[in-house]
């Protein structure tokens, strides 16, 4: 299972083994809600332990927050006015027994946003593949993509063919059509066309195959706080709205060994329900405690084919990297040269050109394994 949380893990298991110091971290013993500290109302954090806090930057889940100042007797910290959504991250409620990482050296948000960057970066190289279908008009030339909805950013189509008449169940290619993307957007609103010159049976469908610009994460996961079973149908509920449709690849973890795992959504009840098939014995509907994560599955979001997960890892690696000797620079003169006894100055630079190393040989692996797979179609165009 392949979520974003879990890429932003192996990113950072995999830069684990490149420091020095490993980051300490506590847990919270009590909820914080998703309210902006005051100086008039601080945020209080009670924490399991507060012999690593000092003034400075924690981590809870993807939100940095500045503490200004600790109590090691009551295991408690206090955060500054400005310090909640710290350093432009996001603003948000945190479960007890969320883990709480002291002066981290990665931010999870600082991974997360490499890992958008990569998936940028080989747009370029490699796109997203999907499928669309209209239905054959003897009258019609041009057709509106998609046939209704907003549109569907298609960067190039790759082949187009027709379902013939009959039993056979053939899937007939079509030689002769010309992609538009930039039609009239009065005639048609979503300013993408393809035109059909072959000759197609009216009332077939026709199938559209498309390249498309890989698309980013936003949310890493969003909490589950309920669980139901009935009749083979799983329903959870997230805290917040999660967005999701029907047909979403979801990977569920940590709510139970029922639920977990990766599943596509039949329905939508609510904003904040979903529903999946799940063969099982029926679960009354009951809290999950401590709270679970749904996420979008890396394939399902991003387009790519699920081979690309480890080469967009491969690549946020590279990137968070080089960032290492950078943050040795403002260290003070007796501070610089103990670390440089240990791990000279220069060596993260090193490992940077032999994780791109890495990454690059698994960019041209996987470019030849789509051209392979979408090899260039000779068709006509008027």
């Amino acid at each position: 299972m392949a979520t974003l949380t879990n890429m932003i893990d192996e990113v950072s298991m995999n830069l684990a083994g490149y420091t020095l110091t490993q980051d300490r971290s506590t847990y919270l013993e009590t909820a914080i809600t998703a309210v902006a500290s005051s100086s008039a109302s601080p945020t209080s954090l009670e924490l399991g332990s507060t012999d690593n806090v000092g003034k400075g930057i924690v981590e809870i889940d993807e939100e940095l927050i500045w503490i200004d100042t600790y109590d090691r007797v009551g295991n408690t910290a206090t955060v500054a006015p400005y310090g909640r959504a710290y350093l432009g991250t996001t603003l948000a409620a945190h479960a007890a027994d969320a883990k709480v990482t002291i002066s981290p050296t990665f931010p999870r948000f600082s991974i997360k946003r490499a890992i958008n960057d990569t998936i940028n970066a080989i747009g370029s190289s490699i796109f997203a593949a999907s499928t669309t279908t209209i239905t054959s008009n003897a009258a019609v030339a041009a057709f509106r993509l998609p046939t209704t909805g907003d549109s569907l950013n298609i960067r190039n189509v790759l082949a187009i063919a027709y379902q013939s008449i009959g039993a056979s169940k053939e899937w007939i290619p079509i030689r002769t059509w010309r992609f538009d993307s930039n039609a009239n957007s009065t005639a048609f609103t979503s300013g993408q066309t393809v035109s059909i010159y072959d000759v197609v049976p009216s009332g077939r469908t026709i199938q559209i195959v498309y390249s498309k610009d890989p698309v980013v994460f936003t949310n890493s996961f969003f909490i589950v706080n309920n669980k139901a079973l009935t009749s083979n149908v799983a329903t959870l509920t997230t805290s917040d709205a999660h967005g999701f449709a029907a047909g979403d690849i979801v990977g569920v973890e940590g709510v139970d060994s029922t639920f977990d795992g990766e599943f596509t959504i039949v329905a939508i009840p609510s904003t904040t329900t979903f529903t999946y098939a799940k063969t099982a014995s029926n679960v009354t509907s009951a809290a999950v405690s401590p709270t679970g994560k749904v996420g979008y599955t890396f394939a399902n979001k991003t387009g790519l084919p699920e081979s690309c997960k480890d080469l967009v890892i491969l690549g946020a690696t590279y990137r968070l990297l080089s960032n290492l000797d950078p943050a040795r620079a403002g260290m003070v003169s007796p501070q610089a040269d103990e670390v440089d006894n240990k791990r000279p100055y220069g060596s993260s630079q090193s490992l940077t050109k032999q994780v791109y190393a890495l990454y690059s040989q698994r960019l041209a692996e996987e470019i030849k394994s789509q051209q392979d797979k979408y090899p260039i179609r000779v068709h006509y165009s008027l």
